[in-house]
Parts: structure tokens; sequence; C-alpha cells
């Protein structure tokens, strides 16, 4: 058996559930908490923003990901707290359509944004640049 696998199989392994707390600007009196995603949560956002649709010229299936819908329900499902699905915060800030998406945007001013964006991402394993994200969800 290799270190490696000595090492998962161990129980230090334990990270799955890291969450870390960032303070998005000195309007919330509360820092928020984010959580890193296992890769099946990943997974199944990301299918959850796709559609397949059939190019007219070659008759192909061609799947496109819709960047900013992942990105936006990639920070609801990796914020704790917050939660973003509360139907109560979503009435409060008059998201009508129930989506927690729609409560990202309504809630937090652009800058806000970026810095949950920026925290969801750290916590998440990528390092370098939201860039690469994007560029993994069109995959």
């Amino acid at each position: 058996m290799s270190a490696l696998e000595q090492f998962l199989l161990s129980g230090e392994f334990e990270d799955q559930q890291q969450e870390i707390e960032v303070r998005l600007s000195d309007r919330f009196k509360f820092p928020f908490k984010v959580r890193a995603l296992t890769q099946e949560e990943n997974k199944t956002i990301r299918k959850s923003c796709q559609r397949t649709t059939i190019d007219k010229k070659t008759r192909q299936k061609v799947t496109e990901t819709d960047t900013d819908l992942y990105t936006d329900r990639l920070m609801v499902a990796s914020t704790v707290d917050p939660n973003f699905k509360s139907a109560e915060l979503q009435e409060r800030f008059g998201v009508r359509d129930g989506k927690a998406e729609s409560l990202l945007g309504v809630m937090l001013r652009s800058g806000e944004y970026t810095a949950l964006m920026d925290a969801v991402m750290e916590v998440n394993g990528y390092k370098d640049d939201v860039n690469d994200l994007i560029e993994e969800a069109k995959n």
C-alpha cells in the first residue's frame, strides 16, 4: 500500500467540509461562511447549467454552459451562512421567482459579489482565476 493510500485511509484526510469565514464589506455585521464542495456536487451544478442543442448545419449535438448561472449556483451551494435558499431572506429582499441565485444579485453589491466569489473559489481549490472555473464549466 502506498503512503498516499495509507494517509487517505488513516482518517487524517477529513477536510471535505472545510469552511471559511469571509467579511464581504462593512455593510454586513457578521461574516459569511462558505464551504468546499465535492466534485460530485460541482458536477451536478455544472450539468444543471448546461443545455444541449442541435447545430443546424452539422446536425451535431452542441452542449453549452451558462457560465453566469454556473457561478451563481456554485456560490449558492458553497455558502453555508446566509442560506440564499431561505424563503424569508428572499421575501425580505423582494425576490419573487424563488431562485436563490436571484437573491445574490439583489442582496450584494458588485464588489461584495466578487469578494464572495473569490472566497468560494479559494475554498474549492481554485487558486488562480475565475476564468479557470469558467473554462472548466465549458467542458
